[in-house]
Parts: structure tokens; C-alpha cells; sequence
């Protein structure tokens, strides 16, 4: 860490009655570094090149088993797990280059966005693939009632949700504008609810899981959620200790989500889910138009029944109005027959033709 420069500049609060500075600029040392209680300081501790580096080559083999092992099994929604490998990879890379570079904001602040949110991709993988082993192994393919599909989309959703809620909470931690402190507390308090609502669906989730290796992949979740709760319930502050050492981020943060995908490599879901049955049915796109263009047809069908039906009931309205009534000429008639096929139809029948030749007679 450099030492402060004799040529600083003061930052005092303005006023020519004061003389005490809230902070001074210092004059960036080797790697731009500068006491971390100076004003253009971005780092509350001194940052490890070497660690960073090493867990930024350890997360891209990771990747790159993972890219191999989508490939081999054949399992398209692995892409998830990859997105979150590569987004944890990129943090330690952002943040290796920013120990070279301290006086570079951007890299500190897209670091920390991508440590913040890549668990969450692994989050969703492993909803998307409890929702597989119960379409795969259970015959009613549901839990609770609820069907497998839709319990992906539930979870996938709800993490969708945690996730743009922490990225919120994360972007207002990175706020650095001078007077920003109720800022970056709100920011913090946000993320703290986003982590909070992620720990709770992971709780919710575990309940279903099948294999022991996706309930250790959500515990080395849950380990990272716990540390990232403890770090900024206090504030994000210079008084808070675990803000003030790197190693605190490396094996509570970093180290877990390494184990874990570590883990999903040795243990992948490719080596269970097996066969047609092992992913959710997907339809050809010509399956899918046909079923879209039947879709459309039984709407406009549907908007001529209703037409058909409002229009006969406005008829029907207007006529009743007027005093008019329906006469079913095919009712009437039927009655008729049923009349003239009755015993006393049949006789009124041959009465009326007896009285017929009697008048016939007479009149002859």
C-alpha cells in the first residue's frame, strides 16, 4: 500500500472557518493505490493480484468442463450453469485487473455487480434440474399437485425476482458521489433483502431435491448467503471488519461457489438424466406452429359463437319486445302426428269421416 503523498489535495467542506478536511486526495502510488481513508480510494483493504487470478483460472476450467459436459449429455439448459460460471470467472478477472488499476471505479464496480449476482444463475440451474429428476424418476411427474414444468417456471421466476432486486441493492452500493452515504445505506439495505428472499427460496426449494449433491450445492449457497447477510447488516462502512480483508470475499464467497461448480462437474446432472424422458418435451418448430395456428382458430371461433349467441339473444330481446313469440312449426307439427297416431285421434278421425257420408247421403 503507498504511503501518502506531501503533496495532497485538500477536500474540506468549504467553509473558511474550518480547517479540518473530511478526506484528501492523495497522489496514486504503484497500481494507482492510496490509503484506503483517502478520497479517491475505492478499496477498504489491499487487493490480492495472485488470489484473484487464481480463482479466475480455476472458475474458467470449471466453464470449459461445463461447455464439454452440456455438449456430451446433451443438456441444453446447462447453459444457465455455464452464464454463472462465466459471470463468477469475470468477477475475479475484473477484480485481479483492478489490483493493477486501483484508481479505475468501473472495474470495482462491474466486479462487484457480477461476485453479487452470478450465484444466482446457479440458483436457477439448480431449480431447472430438481424439476428434471421429478419429471424423470416420479411417475405422476408433479409434487404437491404441481406439475414439474410449472415448478420450474415458479422458482425460476422468483429468482428472476431476488435476482434484479440484489442488482438494484448492488448498483447503489457502487454509488461514490460525495454526500451519497444515504445511498449507498439504502443500497445496502436492499441487497440485504434480496439475499434474504434468495435464502428463503433456496429453503423452500430443498425440500424436494432428490440427490445429496444439489443439497450440498444449495448448502455452499447458503454458506455465501449467510456472509453476504453478516457483511452488510452492520453497514458498509470502514468499521465494519469484514470489509477491511479481501480473504473474508475469497473463502466465503468465492471459495464456496467454486466448490460448487466443482461439484456439479464431478457430480452431473447429465450422469442421471438419461433418455427421452429426462428433460421436458420440446415440440419442432412446425409442431409449434400448427399448435399456435390452432390456437388462433379456436380463438376466432370462439369470437363467432359469442357473436353468433349475442346477436340470437338481441333477437330474441327485440321480438319479445314486440310481442312476438317463436313458433316451432316442427314442434306444432310433430304434435300433430302424435295426435292423429293416438286411439282417440283415430277415432275422432273415423267419426268425422261417418259424419261426411251422412250429410253425403242426405244430400243425395
Amino acid at each position: 500500500m503507498a504511503t501518502p503523498s506531501p503533496t495532497v489535495a485538500d477536500s474540506a467542506t468549504g467553509t473558511s472557518t474550518t480547517s479540518s478536511p473530511t478526506c484528501t486526495t492523495a497522489v496514486p502510488g504503484k497500481y494507482g493505490a492510496v490509503p484506503i481513508d483517502a478520497c479517491n480510494s475505492y478499496h477498504l483493504f489491499e487487493p490480492n493480484f495472485a488470489a484473484n487470478i487464481a480463482f479466475a483460472v480455476l472458475l474458467g476450467l470449471s466453464a470449459i468442463i461445463h461447455i464439454i459436459q452440456a455438449a456430451v449429455y446433451k443438456k441444453r439448459y446447462c447453459w444457465v450453469l455455464l452464464m454463472g460460471c462465466l459471470w463468477e470467472a469475470g468477477a475475479f478477472i475484473l477484480r485481479a485487473v483492478a489490483a493493477h488499476n486501483q484508481q479505475q471505479l468501473a472495474l470495482v464496480v462491474l466486479g462487484t455487480l457480477l461476485l453479487l449476482l452470478a450465484p444466482l444463475w446457479v440458483n436457477a440451474f439448480l431449480y431447472m434440474t430438481v424439476a428434471r429428476l421429478i419429471h424423470y424418476m416420479l411417475p405422476s411427474q408433479q409434487v404437491y399437485g404441481i406439475k414439474a414444468s410449472v415448478l420450474t417456471k415458479i422458482f425460476v421466476w422468483l429468482d428472476i425476482f431476488s435476482f434484479l432486486v440484489q442488482g438494484v441493492g448492488g448498483s447503489l452500493l457502487s454509488n461514490q458521489d460525495e454526500g451519497g452515504k444515504a445511498i449507498v445505506s439504502a443500497g445496502q439495505k436492499v441487497y440485504v433483502v434480496g439475499v434474504g428472499v434468495q435464502a428463503l427460496f433456496i429453503i423452500a426449494f430443498s425440500v424436494m431435491t432428490l440427490t445429496w449433491a444439489l443439497l450440498v450445492a444449495f448448502a455452499l449457497i447458503m454458506i455465501r448467503i449467510i456472509f453476504r447477510l453478516v457483511e452488510f447488516i452492520p453497514g458498509a462502512n470502514e468499521n465494519n471488519p469484514l470489509l477491511k480483508s479481501e480473504y473474508y470475499v475469497l473463502f466465503l464467497d468465492g471459495f464456496p461457489m467454486l466448490l460448487c461448480f466443482i461439484l456439479l462437474n464431478v457430480l452431473h446432472p447429465g450422469l442421471v438424466l438419461r433418455g427421452p424422458e429426462s428433460d421436458f418435451p420440446r415440440l419442432s418448430r412446425k409442431e409449434k406452429k400448427a399448435l399456435k395456428r390452432e390456437k388462433k382458430e379456436a380463438k376466432k371461433q370462439a369470437r363467432m359463437d359469442r357473436k353468433s349467441e349475442k346477436k340470437q339473444r338481441r333477437t330474441d330481446e327485440t321480438n319479445a319486445s314486440r310481442g312476438w313469440h317463436h313458433i316451432d312449426l316442427d314442434s306444432i307439427e310433430q304434435r300433430g302426428t302424435d295426435q292423429d297416431n293416438s286411439p282417440s285421434g283415430m277415432e275422432l278421425g273415423r267419426s268425422s269421416q261417418d259424419s261426411l257420408r251422412r250429410n253425403h247421403d242426405m244430400r243425395v
